[in-house]
Parts: structure tokens; C-alpha cells; sequence
């Protein structure tokens, strides 16, 4: 009889660690189960060349929370069984939409938290953008995942209108490509780059803005730019990767289009 009751204990302690693991399961946040049955989409606005632009952005008409926004009150649920929407970038300035389009949070990068992430960039005097219709200037992909090409961004006021950037692989003397880039704007791509090796990044300054931008001798070290080593990512995710110069100090990897 000792034995029988410890059975039905046993029993009872199971179905209640189960009961606990549905409960878990259905997890909610707001109102009815949210988890896997719910998307929380974010925004993040990548590159911005206008920092006194104000934008609000939408989807199917909820307005999309930041990634360093935590208020639940705030965030937007969509539900997986209908993950299309119309995605809106609102000019609070203009009044004008800038962005309207139908998109699938299906289909959109995912934050370290597994969040969907609508990527936002502004270049300067065009229009806000989604990462996934950037124009790529005509970059043909590189062969393989071994290779990448890169392209610059910059936007900082201790910079001039324009900067010639010389890649060079580390170690070696010749240069391997030269881009122009404009202040807010993005440059054309390089060419392939092996995804492992170091390359070695150079700003250059024009000396007579009168000259062509194509004379190569026109053109000095940037004053207080020392060499830095190009940061791209080397994990074979993105086939174009765009860099972006914060400061003549600070260079970093600012977002990729994958393969």
C-alpha cells in the first residue's frame, strides 16, 4: 500500500512539471500566448547622414519601437499566421512618406534577441531606405564566399567634403583598389577581397578641390588619420559589407547585405 502511494505521488509530481512546461510554453506577453506565434518587430537606423531628420516608422500603421526601447506598452505583435504588412517611413518634417511598402517580417534580419529588425539607412539628400534596396552601384558578386567587396560611408564633421580611400592587403606594398567617397553618401564597391586576409585602410585628403578627383597626385594623407586596419566581418555571412569612418579614429563594420 506504502508503494501504491508513492506511485500516485510520482504520478502527480509528473503531470505537475508538465503542467508547469505548457504553462512556460505560453508564455505572454500583453494579452493571449505570444511565443512562436508572434513576431516583435524592431527598427534600427544604421547609417544616418542627416542627424536632424525626424521619421516615424510604421507597420500596418503601429509605430515600430527602437532596438534600445524596452516598454512592452510599445511594441508591435504580429501575428506568423500573416506576417505581411505595409512597412511606412513617415517624414515628420515633409509630411511626406518616403517608404511605403509591403514587406514580410519573415524575410527580415534577426536582432541578438531573435527579434525581426527593419534596417534603416539615409544617405545624404535621399530619401530614408531599407537596407534590402540599397542601389549597389552595379557591384557584381563576389565569386564565392571566400571573397567580399566592400564599400565606405562617412558622415563626421572633422572630415572634408570628399575622401580618396586606398586598400592595401597588409604586408604588401602595392595598392589593391581606390574608392572616392563623398561625405553622406555611399561609395562604389571594391573589388573582391578575401574574407580572411587583413587589408590595410588609407584616407586621403584632396589638395586643390580645382582638380579632377580622377589625379591621382592631388591628393594628401588625411591630417591626423594614421593607418587602420580594415574592419570587415570574416565569418562568410555577407557577400557586400559597408564600412563606416565615425571619427578619423573609430572605423567599424556598419551593416552587410548577406548571400
Amino acid at each position: 500500500m506504502i508503494r501504491n502511494i508513492k506511485i500516485k505521488s510520482l504520478h502527480a509530481l509528473l503531470a505537475l512539471f508538465a503542467a508547469v512546461i505548457t504553462l512556460t510554453a505560453c508564455d505572454t506577453e500583453g494579452e493571449g500566448p505570444l511565443q512562436q506565434a508572434y513576431y516583435s518587430p524592431k527598427m534600427e537606423v544604421l547609417f544616418n547622414a542627416d542627424p536632424s531628420a525626424d521619421y516615424t516608422f510604421l507597420f500596418n500603421g503601429d509605430t515600430l519601437t527602437t532596438e534600445a526601447e524596452t516598454d512592452r506598452s510599445k511594441m508591435v505583435f504580429v501575428s506568423t499566421d500573416s506576417p505581411e504588412g505595409e512597412f511606412v517611413a513617415h517624414n515628420n518634417v515633409t509630411g511626406e512618406d518616403e517608404v511605403r511598402k509591403t514587406v514580410s517580417i519573415a524575410a527580415l534580419p534577426l536582432n541578438d534577441r531573435g527579434h525581426p529588425v527593419f534596417q534603416i539607412v539615409k544617405f545624404s539628400g535621399q530619401p530614408a531606405e531599407l537596407v534590402s534596396d540599397i542601389d549597389l552601384k552595379g557591384a557584381t558578386e563576389p565569386a564565392d564566399r571566400d571573397n567580399t567587396r566592400c564599400a565606405f560611408v562617412f558622415s563626421g564633421s572633422d572630415f572634408p567634403d570628399k575622401l580618396r580611400i586606398y586598400l592595401r592587403e597588409a604586408g604588401a606594398k602595392e595598392v589593391l583598389d581606390t574608392l572616392l567617397v563623398k561625405k553622406g553618401e555611399l561609395s562604389a564597391f571594391s573589388k573582391e577581397l578575401k574574407r580572411t586576409a587583413d587589408y590595410n585602410v588609407y584616407l586621403f585628403q584632396k589638395k586643390d578641390e580645382t582638380l579632377p578627383d580622377a589625379d591621382n597626385k592631388n591628393w594628401k594623407l588625411l591630417p591626423g588619420y594614421s593607418v587602420r586596419k580594415l574592419p570587415k566581418d570574416t565569418t562568410g555571412v555577407y557577400k557586400y559589407q559597408v564600412v563606416s569612418f565615425q571619427d578619423k579614429r573609430t572605423v567599424s563594420f556598419a551593416f552587410g547585405v548577406k548571400w
